[in-house]
């Protein structure tokens, strides 16, 4: 799995469901936290289902649990589970 691409496209769904731009140069993606990104209640059900579509994946249920996606860096953890199974080309 490529890390900085993976991190580029959580960046362009956080953006796309916040309405805002982010600039990646600033962001320490160990410690950033999706509220600091924008992401309130309603937007994170939006990332996780933008999410599954850009990556092609089904994240099951027992992963849908809140400490999976406090952090940016909690989201790329979860997603190396699914390595196997992410699709990274991009169908528009």
């Amino acid at each position: 799995m490529n890390k900085e691409y993976i991190i580029k496209e959580l960046i362009t769904i956080i953006q796309e469901i916040t309405n805002t731009t982010i600039n990646n140069n600033s962001i320490n993606y160990d410690t950033i936290k999706l509220k600091e990104l924008g992401v309130d209640s309603l937007m994170l059900f939006k990332f996780i289902l933008k999410t599954e579509e850009r990556f092609r994946i089904k994240i099951e249920d027992i992963d849908l649990d809140i400490i999976n996606f406090i952090k940016l860096s909690d989201v790329l953890n979860l997603l190396n589970k699914y390595e196997n199974k992410l699709c990274t080309t991009r169908i528009n």
